[in-house]
């Protein structure tokens, strides 16, 4: 189909629109967060994206571990990166006028703190009444 307005009309329209989204992949990451230091909103985006990111390897771990030995949790050992994307990422989170107590206990377990993920999951209105244990 061919648009038959006349140029400037078209032209016109198109003014009005959003410009394009910029694509970031994921090794991307560094950057945006390097960059982005003083956009809090678009930090947690980067970090909760670049901690995904970096879990991906433990994926085809777990996955082995579930196929060859389905008795306990598959071992998670985080590397330096991980762990410190995953704590400027909690700092962020828990400094939030209504944290995400469930993505935050998530953090703490993934980072070897079960029992400061168990007390974030008692912060949740939700989910503090779930007897836990």
């Amino acid at each position: 189909m061919y648009d038959t307005r006349p140029e400037a009309e078209i032209a016109a329209e198109e003014a009005l629109l959003p410009p394009a989204a910029i694509a970031v992949h994921d090794p991307e990451l560094p950057e945006v967060i390097a960059q982005a230091q003083s956009d809090r909103a678009m930090l947690i985006v980067a970090r909760r994206r670049y901690w995904r990111y970096l879990n991906d390897d433990f994926r085809d771990v777990y996955r082995e571990h579930k196929e060859t030995n389905a008795a306990g949790p598959a071992p998670y050992r985080p590397t330096s990166l991980q762990r410190e994307n995953m704590q400027h990422l909690m700092l962020m989170l828990e400094d939030k006028s209504s944290p995400d107590w469930l993505e935050v206990a998530e953090l703490h377990r993934e980072l070897g703190e079960p029992d400061k993920a168990l007390e974030c999951l008692g912060q949740d209105a939700p989910l503090g009444n779930i007897p836990i244990g």
